[in-house]
């Protein structure tokens, strides 16, 4: 099944980068139990997230190597278990990875 797409883009309101990795941060109520939870999770370089806290997925900055004029690669994950009923917290650290890394 294809996650459907509902969802806002984020990012810096212009190009200054504060500091090597950008760290963005949202927090959202949820009411009663959650029942399924889809994150879906890009970036133009390499991105980790949490959700309240937790480290989400088992790898490090992904994607690995990707041609961006190409394709933009997005990793799905199922965060049901990661939520509680109230306030929750997202948080997504990027950073340059294979996009902007001065290799």
């Amino acid at each position: 099944m294809d996650p459907k797409w509902d969802g806002l883009m984020i990012g810096l309101p212009d190009e200054r980068v504060p500091g090597p990795c950008p760290y963005f941060r949202r927090e959202f109520e949820v009411r009663g139990p959650a029942k399924r939870a889809l994150l879906l999770v890009t970036a133009l370089g390499a991105a980790e997230a949490r959700v309240n806290g937790e480290r989400v997925g088992d790898e490090w900055f992904t994607p690995g190597w990707t041609d961006y004029r190409m394709r933009l690669q997005y990793r799905v994950f199922d965060i049901t278990s990661l939520l509680r009923s109230g306030r929750n917290a997202i948080g997504l650290i990027v950073g340059p990875g294979w996009y902007g890394g001065g290799w």
